[in-house]
């Protein structure tokens, strides 16, 4: 560190980002680790993230489970950009229908089309554009679609995943 002339702090960042360990997803500007899931019946294991339950969906689209989550920590701005957002959380209930079928939905007269994950909006894009116009009080929903996913249970947001400041970053 001292003959680089780097800060401990960037020394840390730079080597996750030469070497980043098995497991690392990066959330809402989170470094975390998803371990596989664990088998909460054996006492012996430490579990992190108290063993409860979260499903993730990376951006390729793969989904990913686990109950074995562990904070590396929060980015800092200056790594931001060489650390790229690679997954969302999502719901259970988005997690167990895609998991069920990936599909795109390619229905242009679907009332819940702009409230679903899986409609494609770029086919609005062409000369036909919409099949027709969502009523001001249309509830999501009542398409009652099989494969509508609401995109509010896709997470994307900063509630996504708990985020507690450091001590050290609360009393600056």
């Amino acid at each position: 560190m001292k003959k680089n002339n780097v800060c401990y702090e960037c020394a840390f960042w730079e080597e996750l980002i030469a070497y980043p360990p098995e497991y690392m997803e990066v959330i809402n500007q989170q470094c975390l680790r998803l371990h596989p899931v664990a088998n909460k019946k054996d006492k012996t294991l430490i579990l992190g993230g108290k063993g409860k339950m979260r499903y993730f969906m990376r951006t390729d689209g793969s989904l990913i489970q686990s109950n074995d989550i562990w904070t590396i920590g929060t980015i800092p701005e200056r790594f931001i950009s060489q650390l790229p957002t690679t997954a969302v959380e999502i719901t259970l209930k988005a997690y167990r229908q895609l998991k069920k079928s990936s599909k795109k939905c390619y229905a242009r007269g679907c009332m819940d089309r702009y409230d679903c994950f899986r409609y494609d909006r770029a086919l609005e894009n062409d000369e036909k554009g919409s099949f027709n116009a969502i009523p001001p009080k249309w509830n999501v929903g009542d398409e009652h679609c099989g494969f509508f996913i609401n995109i509010q249970d896709i997470k994307s947001d900063e509630s996504s995943v708990i985020s507690k400041p450091n001590s050290n970053e609360a009393e600056n």
